[in-house]
């Protein structure tokens, strides 16, 4: 087999990368139309999920974002076509979005005072440098956390 430069594989009208490609790019257009024709609030609680045959399928946060959306499924699909979306259909699908559990940053542990008093007692003992600055400042930033 005899290698090939990556955007052969997109060229080729066959080529299954092609055909993906192509349909990322559809749903990718069919997106920003959503996101313009859309009111606000329905814009944000739904998008754009797979066109299958023709039908373009929305996918909504709850029921009742999708009720409001057939309710005006009519006019959605006029403004859809009048953008340069062919589609015949639009059908709407309920896809909880689960929201993501919040990382907890633990707090880091503070200096021992027993490693604090060793530390001043180090700090007393240096002379004017860099080290001594940082460990000052160090000491300082132990203390006010307490």
């Amino acid at each position: 087999m005899t290698a090939r430069k990556l955007d052969t594989f997109f060229s080729e009208p066959t080529s299954p990368l092609n055909r993906l490609a192509h349909s990322a790019q559809r749903l990718n257009s069919f997106s920003r139309i959503w996101e313009t024709i859309a009111p606000i609030g329905l814009a944000r609680s739904c998008r754009v999920g797979c066109l299958d045959d023709g039908v373009l399928t929305l996918l909504a946060d709850n029921g009742a974002i999708a009720s409001k959306i057939k309710q005006q499924l009519p006019s959605l699909l006029e403004k859809f076509q009048k953008r340069g979306g062919q589609i015949t259909g639009i059908r709407i699908d309920v896809q909880v979005k689960i929201p993501l559990p919040e990382t907890v940053i633990a707090p880091k542990p503070g200096i021992s005072q027993q490693s604090l008093a060793s530390l001043e007692k180090l700090d007393a003992e240096l002379t004017d440098s860099p080290l001594k600055e940082a460990l000052t400042n160090l000491i300082k930033h132990q203390r006010g956390s307490e």
